[in-house]
């Protein structure tokens, strides 16, 4: 993973490759389940403190709200290979992906972000996360 990060951190410079390899790595980490709690935690972090980086605010909101999975089904190994289900942080991630969204000047590209973050609300709220469903 800290190869991954390197490379994206000092390779790569174009913002929608950027989108792209952050979402790749958040995507190979979710699936992940050989790192301790102690190792997945800092992880979780990274990937959401880049995804908070990204030059264009639509990619910030894009990937911040990707990183919501990060912290409901990612897996460590301390809980057997169980989803890690951590609603708090969930929500965090969501309610930051909207304050990006507010952000935004074109009222279209705002609208299709409000609705990219319902789905994630919704997806949530199916899979039963209770900071969702209050």
């Amino acid at each position: 993973m800290s190869q991954a990060f390197s490379l994206y951190e000092d390779e790569i410079s174009d913002s929608k490759a950027q989108l792209a390899a952050i979402t790749l790595i958040i995507g190979t980490f979710e699936r992940m389940r050989c790192f301790s709690e102690e190792n997945h935690e800092p992880l979780r972090t990274q990937c959401a403190l880049a995804a908070s980086k990204l030059l264009k605010k639509p990619d910030q909101c894009r990937a911040v709200s990707i990183c919501a999975h990060l912290f409901w089904s990612g897996r460590s190994t301390e809980k057997n290979g169980e989803e890690i289900r951590d609603g708090k942080r969930v929500m965090e991630c969501l309610k930051k992906a909207l304050k990006i969204a507010n952000q935004c000047m074109d009222p279209s590209l705002q609208v299709q972000l409000f609705i990219e973050i319902l789905n994630r609300y919704v997806c949530f709220y199916e899979r039963e996360n209770d900071a969702v469903r209050h």
